[in-house]
């Protein structure tokens, strides 16, 4: 009797041995899929954070021309024209490159005249360059460079104008992410943003 039952109870324990290290693990092919899934994830979130952290430089940019706005306005209505703070230099002049970033330095000088014939300030380090310039009449468009991009519109020549750009190589080696703000639209003009 002996004999029979362990003859009827070695099959089962042999078959329910097999089923069950068979569904214990899983095959080359789903382990493969779920390292693509998990890769794809991966570059997505990484590009995801790279744009994130590309758009909140270009915001640091659109703050500082709103300030450069609220300083140029301010001057115009002390003196009766924009500040003519120059076209050949760029404050902070160390600046504009990658991740570096530096001290607003306000007694830059741009030109003509200092930077500290505008009270703009910048609380912290800036990854931006900028610059600003001015005119009581006789609107002149920055020259270096291609400003095709930026919708100047029609200037009327007779009144006060001003314009300030930024400029930065966000992603060293690329193009310039510009932004360009002025006195004849209240929009902010951005080129190659998170480039």
């Amino acid at each position: 009797m002996m004999e029979r039952s362990m003859l009827h109870w070695t099959p089962v324990t042999i078959r329910q041995r097999g089923l069950c290290s068979r569904t214990r693990g899983f095959t080359l092919v789903e382990l493969a899929i779920v390292v693509a899934i998990v890769g794809v994830l991966a570059v997505l979130a990484i590009v995801g954070y790279r744009r994130y952290m590309l758009n909140a430089k270009v915001s640091e940019g659109q703050s500082m021309l709103g300030g450069i706005k609220v300083a140029q306005e301010s001057h115009r209505a002390e003196v009766g024209i924009y500040a003519k703070i120059g076209t050949t230099n760029w404050c902070p002049e160390n600046g504009g490159v990658g991740n570096r970033k530096v001290g607003w330095n306000p007694a830059c000088n741009g030109g003509d005249a200092p930077w500290s014939l505008l009270p703009v300030h910048a609380e912290n380090a800036v990854s931006f360059q900028y610059m600003t310039t001015g005119g009581g009449s006789g609107f002149t468009e920055p020259t270096d460079g291609d400003w095709g991009w930026v919708t100047w519109g029609t200037p009327d020549t007779t009144k006060p104008w001003y314009w300030a750009t930024a400029k930065c190589d966000l992603d060293p080696g690329g193009d310039f992410t510009m932004l360009v703000g002025s006195s004849l639209d209240n929009r902010i003009f951005v080129h190659n943003a998170g480039e």
